[in-house]
């Protein structure tokens, strides 16, 4: 299990920046790394992803916007297919965060094959990694072109039973479905 960690100006600067230090993590997500590596890195883009802008003042991009430009958004897919379910928890989490509002980035998430792996996290996943299905599906369903796929992958069931479980999961599931 990884532990959870804030990202600091101490690791950003350890990495030589905001930049590198996304690249690296980004990286460490690719099939040659450990899963333990990947989870570690899925935790920080998340991380990354919650906080407010790291990188230098004269930075306008949110931190979101910058893991996409780096090419964040297929690995982060990818390993919710074959991650473990902490890792998968981290990389949904992230997904939400950087598709929330932004329609090109709902794109790259349903285009890089996202909708399958987010619709099966979602209906078989363990509690931490169904929320966090149910938020990147409510970010990614506010694209149109997501809905009907998942309504085809049969996430509607899913999504009516996690509206018995805490607010934060039934805003998430009452969300997607309004989306639906």
């Amino acid at each position: 299990m990884v532990k959870k960690h804030r990202v600091t100006e101490k690791d950003i600067s350890k990495a030589g920046g905001l930049l590198p230090f996304i690249a690296q993590n980004v990286d460490a997500l690719k099939p040659a790394c450990s899963m333990d590596k990947k989870t570690e890195s899925a935790m920080l883009l998340h991380s990354l992803t919650e906080q407010g802008n790291l990188g230098p003042p004269e930075s306008k991009k949110s931190n979101s916007v910058l893991i996409a430009e780096a090419g964040g958004i297929a690995p982060l897919v990818s390993l919710i297919s074959a991650g473990l379910p902490e890792a998968q928890a981290f990389a949904l989490n992230a997904l939400a965060q950087i598709s929330t509002g932004r329609p090109d980035y709902q794109t790259a998430i349903i285009d890089a094959g996202g909708i399958e792996p987010i619709s099966r996290c979602l209906r078989g996943g363990d509690a931490a990694t169904q929320a966090a299905a149910a938020a990147a599906m409510a970010s990614v369903s506010q694209k149109e072109s997501a809905r009907q796929p998942f309504v085809k992958a049969n996430t509607i069931p899913s999504l009516v039973s996690l509206l018995k479980g805490g607010i934060d999961l039934q805003v998430q599931a009452a969300q997607t479905l309004a989306n639906l």
